[in-house]
């Protein structure tokens, strides 16, 4: 395996007060399975980006190989599996694509049908497959898990940790532990690589800040202390000058040589006083340069409103239709039953295509094709957060105005989630992925619902979003219905769950 080198790299974008990377130099083996990590903004998609040539940086880099990356531009999704394939990897066998498909558990038919038609995690599980047909080029996975449900994460992280050699972006935690063997974290001043997983370097991470909180503390206090000392030096300076022009003649008696002797006693005061206040200036710059400079761990806060009624939602026999191409309707699950009760944390389970986003679609409002019984509590006031924020436009003040929600509250609960105060004033168009997602999140926390629907609210939010999130939830009693695929989030904060099945009808 090849070494991948990379010296003093700086890299900012136009028009930014701020370099992303600023003289970072690092090492990395082709051969580890590296999980790359950092906040969102922080510049994870950038240096892939940089690693691959599409973005010119100062610095050095050498030693690198051809890429692959993931996602995969598909210029014809008309195209046939089997000739999308072929043309990423044309020298693959068949027998080889059979068996990568056999280790992703894709159906063979997979092959002959347009990939247009193809669901969201099968086309994820045959792209990740055809970055290992290749067998000539370094993969550079980019947030692989987004578009796979929970057993769909558990599959591409088994088939993963069986492969040599690559670099994955995800903030899924079960996932990075389970296919990664070295991770690298970009951090607030600089990049740090470790061969473990993630949660091994997480939990020594959670170490090493919790001592060095308990040093910062102990620094401010002896800077506060040196601060107190400073000013006592200045008040003493400040006497001083006032007597270098002598004794005051109302209040001292008279003698020949007085002033002089007065003046030049005074004079020798001021320079020790002087020298002091240099010194305590040395002393607290001194501390200033032995505090840590940590990730602050933010913590948010969420209200709802309390409704009169205990149940919020009922379902029965609900069977929620979609229209098929014969003009008529497909039913889109089997028949599901629920009660969400005030106070509980729901999580809404099921396999891709199984109607669950169709079902918080519902609730919310939108006109969809169902039957059976569906009953929501009088008055009921729900928050939504979707899915996909990829179309999110205009600026933060638009949104909040669109909200109806406090602006200044909005704003201060994105700078917890990460968000530079250029960040906030940016058009929401020229946000990451991860956070435009946080964007929706904060204004639902802005928000006096009843009822908090969301709809995988942790795609491309990084791993301390999802803590902060994690313990806000666990402290709360809102009442919340969600759908998420992130094992660790599910685990930590559903206290009922719900599953939901497609129609076994249904081709």
């Amino acid at each position: 395996m090849t070494m991948i080198n990379v010296s003093n790299l700086t890299f900012g974008y136009g028009g930014s007060e701020y370099n992303l990377f600023d003289n970072v130099s690092f090492r990395l083996d082709t051969g580890w399975r590296l999980g790359l990590i950092g906040r969102n903004g922080r510049g994870k998609t950038t240096l892939l980006n940089i690693l691959q040539g599409k973005l010119e940086c100062h610095g050095r880099i050498t030693g690198l190989p051809d890429f692959i990356y993931f996602p995969f531009e598909i210029e014809n999704e008309y195209d046939m599996g089997i000739d999308i394939i072929k043309e990423v990897a044309p020298y693959a066998e068949l027998w080889q694509i059979k068996r990568e498909m056999n280790y992703m558990k894709l159906d063979e038919d997979i092959l002959y049908r347009p990939y247009c038609v193809l669901s969201g995690g099968e086309r994820t599980k045959l792209q990740l497959i055809m970055l290992f047909l290749d067998e000539a080029r370094f993969p550079l996975i980019d947030e692989p898990t987004n578009h796979l449900d929970m057993e769909g994460r558990e599959i591409a992280a088994q088939y993963l940790s069986s492969k040599e050699g690559f670099i994955l972006v995800s903030h899924d935690r079960s996932f990075l532990d389970n296919c990664t063997d070295h991770t690298m974290a970009i951090n607030r001043s600089d990049i740090e690589i470790t061969n473990v997983s993630f949660s091994t370097w997480w939990e020594e991470k959670e170490r090493k800040e919790q001592f060095e909180r308990t040093q910062n503390e102990r620094l401010k206090k002896e800077i506060g202390q040196l601060q107190k000392s400073k000013e006592a030096a200045e008040r003493w300076s400040n006497i001083s000058e006032k007597r270098k022009i002598g004794f005051d003649p109302k209040v001292t008696e008279k003698s020949i040589g007085r002033r002089s002797y007065e003046g030049a006693k005074s004079a020798k005061m001021m320079r020790h006083a002087k020298n002091m206040e240099r010194r305590y200036d040395n002393k607290i710059e001194e501390k200033s340069q032995l505090l840590k400079n940590q990730e602050r761990r933010q913590y948010l806060q969420i209200t709802g409103e309390k409704h009169f009624s205990d149940l919020l939602v009922g379902a029965k026999n609900l069977v929620m239709n979609f229209p098929s191409s014969d003009g008529g309707d497909m039913q889109v699950n089997e028949p599901f039953e629920a009660e969400i009760k005030q106070g509980e944390r729901y999580a809404l389970n099921g396999s891709n295509g199984c109607g669950k986003s169709t079902f918080l679609k519902l609730l919310k409002g939108d006109e969809i094709s169902y039957e059976g019984t569906l009953i929501l509590a009088s008055g009921l006031k729900i928050s939504y957060v979707r899915q996909d924020a990829s179309d999110l436009t205009g600026t933060l003040k638009e949104i909040a105005f669109e909200y109806k929600i406090d602006e200044s509250r909005f704003k201060s609960i994105l700078s917890k989630m990460g968000f530079t105060e250029e960040n906030l004033y940016m058009s929401t168009e020229d946000l990451s992925q991860g956070q435009k997602k946080c964007v929706l999140l904060a204004a639902s926390l802005c928000q006096e619902a009843n009822l908090f629907v969301w709809d995988e609210p942790l795609n491309y939010v990084d791993i301390y979003v999802r803590q902060a999130i994690e313990d806000m939830l666990s402290e709360s009693d809102i009442t919340m219905l969600f759908v998420e695929h992130d094992r660790t989030f599910v685990d930590k904060i559903a206290t009922e769950r719900l599953t939901m099945l497609a129609n076994s009808k249904r081709d």
